[in-house]
């Protein structure tokens, strides 16, 4: 015979709020699109991960002089992908 103990466990959900440009900190406003970018290099193999950063732009502008630093310190990482995405707020 197995005999069970009952355990109470919460769960905590993240949700997403706002978002923040990362150059001129700005918030994105509800059903306006934005860029996310991620950065990041294969130098290291699995450790490579460690290297990631996600960043977010609200506008051409933003996501240009972020561009024109990366490209001035390319030795960072190799890697720039751009999403051009469209945020809608959570309604809880």
């Amino acid at each position: 015979m197995k005999l069970y103990k009952d355990k109470e466990t919460k769960i905590v959900e993240s949700k997403l709020k706002k978002i923040e440009c990362d150059n001129c900190h700005k918030f994105i406003q509800n059903e306006e699109f934005y860029y996310s970018v991620l950065t990041f290099h294969m130098l290291w193999g699995n450790d490579s991960a460690e290297s990631s950063e996600y960043l977010d732009f609200c506008c051409d502008k933003c996501l240009i002089e972020n561009l024109s630093n990366y490209l001035n310190d390319a030795g960072k990482t190799y890697n720039y992908q751009i999403e051009k995405c469209f945020y809608i707020e959570n309604e809880d």
